[in-house]
């Protein structure tokens, strides 16, 4: 733990380091103790270099029954000694949080602890729980000099959601020390709120107490416990949770007999079920490097003797296609009026063939190097829970994460953005917000105006403006690489790969039309499969073969602006400014989805304004190098990356390109260019950034780890007025 912090957070050896970030390791066991220091350069007072009885370095791959002094795991103990396994449960409360409780005071830096959940039913989820977790005592006290390090708090209630929900843990006894023992936390998943949490007909076991899926119907069985963990959350911890499913294409749809993917319908359940924690998705994967970005990859998943494809078959621009398709999932969410974001993870766990402290990779990014996600966030809002605080508060964090008011990034394509839509006022006073608020790292705020995250509600007939600025950061982005980038090189763009320029930015409107009925025919239904066949022949799949749950026809780009359209401002010009004015609306919402993160510098004023952090929802990592690959959205005609990113090291181009150009044949366009958009390109809207914007609140951070002493410029749009339908409608915005 100790290694992926530094490497998460340090600005030094690492550049990218964050301004937040939040430890998640997998839900289920494990037999190593991840707490022992690597080395002697990683040994803290409290936590010191620990030794053998003949003296050998015993670091974090030793197992807890190997440690000195022996650890002895709890519960429904399995395996064999001395490599017996240790339930997540038990490792968050009793030894992963008091470390990360004791790095956050000794190093000075926003942490808190998360767990990349086992979904029941599903795959992987990134959540958390912070109910109890870094109490503000953690800001002020005197830390010891020599072990043991006493937590001031406590990470029991993820501990518990672990052990009653996540499908990796089995285990029976209550959260004691053994099976039948009333020592220990004796945990009832029970929720008084919803009679299905003690449901035979799904599993409960009353010994347990909680729900163990098992027979026909497991999907199905386990997609119900994961609503009642949702239901679980909301009644007990409704603030200070959050769920996130995490590369939600790569498994394949949902499985009703099985645990494998995430279907339209299983994202609405969870939020119909808890609207406040479950508010998004990371459909931009981690496992960048990899060479089947993402992990995703046609016939990857055996289910009912059949091999499915990975969701959509592939990324696209490393984005998966429920997040990459214009009209497609995210936007029948958004459609709906749901508050529905859109983030990234870096899926940190290994460089492959490479070590830990290798620039090169196959595999991962450590969390910032090539991903993240910026949140809007405000210092010490709160009921006061922040009065006095050194650091961002883990409620702050969860707070911004949930109001939209986050954005996520790769390749460090831009590190600041700022969005404002007002009603009745000029385009000067909006693009005036606007630049104020990028200038200044923070929130426009506005009367009769609104920014990402907020929904903006008009007269029928009225008039809108809308402004948006990014930055554009001179100077090379973290790729140790400066050679021209080989996936532009290939439609005779030549760029290095650490110097990506922003190409373009889309804005993307769609009509809502209100929440879908569970049980109805447009609630329910799999994308297709086969999705991305099309490609391979020179055609382009269409959304007629998508299922009406699973798509929204009316989203569409209704604005390109790229070095020719868009302003820079004066005085720097790293940003870039674009203006749509005019747009006649019934109701307007205004909501934006996450994108990926930058390191930069701590955004901790303490004022009242909304301000980003750059930071991290898993600890996986994101991935510095690519500046061509950027996650993007597609269009009907646009193709799928290939999966193979020249050398078989990462994929360096991914990250930046908020939105890119469509490359030859085979791939989705992958980083921004200097050159002016092509037709088609303008039409994929979620570029190497996270995906849209969906007008979600402007918290552009600044990063550490680019020159941020030059100028660049900040573009600003000339855009022709446009009249929309009188209905309501969200807008969205993409760059590449």
């Amino acid at each position: 733990m100790q290694k992926l912090v530094k490497k998460a957070t340090d600005t030094v050896e690492t550049p990218w380091g964050l301004d937040w970030f939040v430890q998640a390791g997998h839900g289920g066991n494990g037999n190593r103790n991840c707490t022992l220091p690597e080395d002697a350069t990683l040994a803290t007072p409290a936590y010191l270099l620990s030794l053998s009885t003949t003296g050998a370095i015993l670091g974090p791959n030793t197992t807890w029954q190997n440690s000195n002094p022996p650890i002895q795991p709890k519960g429904l103990v399995n395996g064999t000694p001395p490599a017996q396994n240790m339930w997540r449960w038990q490792a968050l409360q009793e030894f992963q949080y008091p470390l990360i409780e004791y790095l956050r005071a000794f190093l000075d830096k926003p942490l808190f602890l998360g767990n990349e959940s086992v979904v029941a039913g599903h795959e992987h989820s990134s959540m958390s729980v912070i109910t109890g977790q870094i109490p503000l005592e953690v800001d002020f006290q005197r830390l010891p000099n020599t072990p043991p390090y006493n937590a001031l708090g406590n990470a029991t209630a993820l501990s518990q959601f672990n052990y009653c929900f996540d499908a990796g843990d089995p285990d029976t006894s209550r959260g004691n020390t053994t099976v039948g023992s009333t020592v220990g936390n004796n945990w009832d998943c029970s929720n008084p709120t919803s009679p299905d949490s003690t449901s035979a007909a799904l599993g409960f076991n009353d010994a347990a107490k909680k729900i163990i899926p098992v027979g026909p119907g497991l999907g199905t069985k386990g997609h119900a416990k994961t609503v009642e963990g949702m239901k679980w959350m909301a009644t007990f911890h409704p603030d200070t949770s959050y769920y996130v499913p995490a590369h939600l294409e790569r498994a394949g749809p949902f499985n009703p007999e099985g645990n494998n993917g995430f279907n339209v319908e299983s994202l609405r359940d969870f939020n119909n079920a808890a609207p406040r924690i479950a508010f998004g998705f990371e459909t931009q994967p981690g496992h960048g490097a990899s060479d089947t970005r993402g992990e995703y990859i046609p016939r990857r998943n055996n289910i009912g003797g059949t091999n499915i494809d990975s969701v959509g078959g592939t990324t696209y621009g490393g984005t998966g296609v429920y997040g990459a398709q214009i009209g497609g999932v995210w936007d029948a969410l958004l459609g709906e009026g749901r508050n529905w974001w859109f983030f990234a993870s870096s899926d940190w766990h290994t460089r492959g063939t490479f070590g830990p402290d290798d620039r090169r990779t196959q595999a991962d990014f450590y969390p910032g190097e090539y991903q993240r996600t910026y949140a809007l966030v405000r210092h010490g809002e709160r009921d006061g829970h922040d009065h006095g605080a050194k650091l961002l508060r883990p409620q702050s964090i969860v707070d911004g994460l949930r109001t939209g008011n986050a954005y996520a990034t790769q390749g460090q394509l831009i590190d600041r953005l700022a969005f404002i839509v007002c009603e009745d006022r000029s385009e000067s006073s909006a693009e005036s917000a606007a630049v104020d608020a990028a200038q200044d790292n923070a929130a426009p705020e506005k009367e009769r105006c609104a920014t990402m995250g907020e929904k903006l509600v008009v007269s029928p007939g009225s008039d809108i403006s809308v402004a948006i600025v990014v930055r554009d950061p001179e100077g090379a982005n973290f790729s140790p690489y400066s050679f021209n980038n080989p996936s532009l090189a290939q439609v005779g763009i030549h760029q290095p790969i650490n110097r990506p320029v922003l190409d373009h930015v889309d804005v993307i409107r769609g009509m809502v039309s209100g929440f879908r009925t569970p049980g109805a025919a447009d609630y329910a239904g799999a994308w297709p499969n086969n999705w991305f066949v099309p490609y391979l022949t020179g055609a382009t799949p269409s959304l007629a073969t998508v299922p009406a749950a699973a798509k929204n026809t009316s989203a569409a780009v209704i604005k390109t602006f790229n070095d020719h359209s868009w302003a820079t401002l004066n005085h720097d010009r790293q940003f870039q400014g674009d203006d749509v004015q005019d747009l006649e609306r019934q109701g307007v919402a205004v909501r934006a989805p996450a994108r990926q993160q930058h390191a930069g510098e701590r955004a901790l004023r303490d004022r009242r304004e909304r301000q980003s952090a750059a930071g991290h929802l898993h600890q996986r990592g994101g991935d510095q190098r690519d500046p061509d690959r950027r996650g993007r959205r597609l269009p009907g005609g646009q193709l799928p990356e290939d999966r193979m990113h020249g050398h078989g090291l990462q994929r360096s181009g991914q990250r930046h390109r908020l939105h890119g150009r469509q490359r030859p044949d085979r791939r989705l366009p992958e980083s921004p260019v200097h050159q002016r958009v092509r037709s088609e390109a303008r039409e994929l809207r979620r570029g190497g950034m996270v995906g849209p914007v969906v007008l979600q609140q402007p918290d552009l951070h600044r990063s550490a780890g680019l020159d941020e002493g030059r100028g660049r410029q900040v573009k600003r749009g000339e855009a022709p007025e446009r009249r929309a339908r009188k209905s309501r409608g969200a807008l969205f915005v993409y760059f590449g």
